[in-house]
């Protein structure tokens, strides 16, 4: 099968759309991790279940 030329578009399109996602993504990760993130507390329940 061979794509056609708007086939390609799309995927072109879908593929600048998930770059742009993954880029602020990135961006956001970077920023946590300047920030120093706090580390996680363990919270026990009665019933023995640990929750983050």
């Amino acid at each position: 099968m061979n794509p056609t030329i708007d086939d390609l578009l799309r995927m072109i399109g879908q593929l600048y759309v998930e770059n742009g996602m993954l880029r602020q993504r990135l961006g956001q990760l970077e920023q946590a991790g300047k920030k120093k993130a706090p580390p996680l507390k363990v919270v026990k329940k009665n019933d023995g279940d640990i929750q983050a």
